[in-house]
């Protein structure tokens, strides 16, 4: 009997980040903790949150940052709609450590016009964005 395996698409709305018929696992980060998709999943729907996306094949894995946006299983698909989504071997490191630099600066002035919610969204996206990049060089 031949092995079941996930269709996964991860899809922006400016791009296809990836496509691929051969997934045995996801690991997918949910505005409730993370979660992980094997094919023959039951159908959901859930709310993505900001973090690393990790598709693993065999022995390999591919890694992604992902942004907001909402997730989708069907049997043996996963449909993945980040606002932003990045392969790790895309992610822009020296832009990802300024954001990360200026976000921690912003936090730590004491001014009431500073959006602090706004500029720890910013170190977040950074942070994930580092660490899912450093995915690509292991």
């Amino acid at each position: 009997m031949a092995e079941n395996k996930l269709k996964v698409t991860i899809a922006t709305p400016e791009k296809r980040v990836w496509e691929e018929q051969r997934a045995d696992e996801v690991l997918l980060p949910s505005v409730d903790g993370q979660l992980t998709v094997l094919a023959g999943h039951e159908p959901l729907m859930f709310l993505l949150d900001t973090g690393s996306v990790m598709i693993k094949a065999g022995d390999s894995e591919e890694w992604f940052f992902v942004d907001r946006g909402f997730v989708e299983v069907l049997d043996d698909e996963l449909i993945v709609c980040p606002e932003i989504g990045e392969r790790s071997d895309e992610i822009d490191v020296e832009r990802a450590r300024r954001a990360k630099e200026r976000a921690e600066e912003r936090l730590k002035l004491i001014e009431p016009d500073i959006d602090v919610a706004r500029a720890e969204y910013a170190l977040r996206r950074a942070l994930y964005r580092l660490r899912t990049a450093e995915r690509s060089e292991v």
